[in-house]
């Protein structure tokens, strides 16, 4: 489960409990019913394509009017908002709050000037004609303030975790972990590096990384070395954590707040990351942040020597973040900003047609088709699609 969908179950499962959301969840194929209800999340299912496709959108409409959507969250980054936010909002007359999980702009290439700009321009475009913006890092409420958005706009909702998961770790474990969608680049760069450069410059005998998350089908061999196991989308993955020795989080790119933190932390691991991995941590909360691969190398090792101390780290580091980071506060945090959010106007919103999947042009602006639904795993999902309406 990537830190998308993560965070929409942990969220969306506490205020459908309590009566104050209806849960829309966009199917591409193979979502498990009857694992969500067992989760306690109330809502709706729908085939993934009705949000793109003009001749089914009566229906997504009637389904979210019916339940008196005033307040339309849209979890999908900001190419989801002027694909499908803008014109159901308008339609509803409803607020529209909008994820920014990631400064967009800040995942391209920084020689890239040109597609840099590109998505500077989107992002502040979907921003100004939101109701509310909501980022994950402080860090990515200071880049987006830079946009000169009112500061009323926008507001932080951390991730969080569910519960501090008991360690099975033995003593003499050498396992190194990486956690991450290696369908998004910033992970798969991560990756990459490991293979590359830390499998081999950690010196400590014995070993082995283990590299976790649903993975491209060419990744498998191009990862693959004697001490680094690409274990791909693991349905274990809680166990395997539990068992690990130390976690790490070698990124170069990307924003936002890294889900994978939170999940080491909930199993009681010490993390050893880039200050990118570390983004949206105030005081890196006691991560060991590390600024070179030999740095990064070497307290892995440290960690590796010393399994009594790594441990204590560990099971501190937990309990930092579970008293700081819980999915309760998160969803009260979030209940409130929609509180505060309906006492404000309506932000006034273009109705913008998208062609279907399509890449279309808006206000001068090329808008990309959604990628997601063209990678190799939602294709091949895509046969098992749910292809009306179910409730949850």
């Amino acid at each position: 489960m990537n830190g998308v969908t993560n965070r929409f179950l942990s969220i969306g499962k506490r205020l459908s409990a309590a009566g104050n959301a209806t849960c829309v969840i966009a199917d591409r194929g193979g979502t498990d019913l009857d694992a969500l209800r067992r989760e306690g999340l109330r809502g709706f299912l729908l085939p993934a394509d009705w949000l793109y496709r003009l001749d089914q959108y009566s229906k997504v409409i009637s389904l979210l009017a019916a339940h008196g959507t005033n307040v339309l969250h849209v979890c999908n980054a900001h190419t989801m908002a002027a694909r499908y936010g803008f014109k159901l909002a308008h339609d509803l007359g409803a607020y529209l709050v909008v994820d920014m999980h990631d400064i967009n702009a800040d995942l391209i290439d920084r020689s890239d000037h040109e597609g840099r700009v590109i998505e500077e321009r989107q992002q502040d475009f979907v921003a100004r004609h939101a109701d509310s913006i909501c980022v994950m890092s402080s860090a990515d409420l200071y880049r987006l303030a830079t946009f000169g958005l009112p500061k009323n706009k926008l507001f932080h909702s951390p991730n969080g975790i569910d519960k501090i998961v008991a360690s099975v770790r033995r003593i003499e474990s050498k396992q190194v972990v990486f956690l991450g969608n290696l369908f998004y680049p910033p992970n798969m760069e991560a990756a990459k590096l490991i293979a590359d450069e830390i499998s081999g410059a950690v010196r400590t005998p014995g070993t082995r990384f283990l590299v976790i998350g649903p993975c491209p089908t060419s990744a498998y061999g191009r990862l693959a070395r004697q001490n680094v196991e690409v274990l791909g989308a693991e349905p274990n993955l809680s166990l395997i954590l539990a068992r690990a020795a130390v976690a790490i989080a070698p990124l170069r790119t990307g924003s936002g707040m890294k889900v994978k933190i939170l999940d080491y932390a909930a199993h009681q691991l010490p993390i050893v990351c880039t200050g990118i991995a570390a983004l949206g941590y105030p005081s890196a909360e006691g991560l060991i942040v590390c600024g070179t691969v030999s740095e990064l190398c070497d307290e892995i090792d440290k960690l590796l020597h010393d399994p009594i101390g790594s441990m204590a780290l560990g099971r501190s580091l937990s309990q930092l973040m579970f008293s700081r980071y819980n999915w309760d506060n998160v969803a009260r945090g979030l209940k409130d900003s929609y509180r505060e959010l309906v006492c404000r106007d309506v932000v006034e919103k273009p109705r913008i047609d998208a062609p279907d999947i399509e890449e279309f042009v808006y206000a001068g602006m090329t808008f990309p088709p959604p990628i997601h639904l063209l990678e190799e795993r939602y294709r091949s999902a895509r046969p098992m699609m749910v292809q009306s309406i179910f409730e949850i």
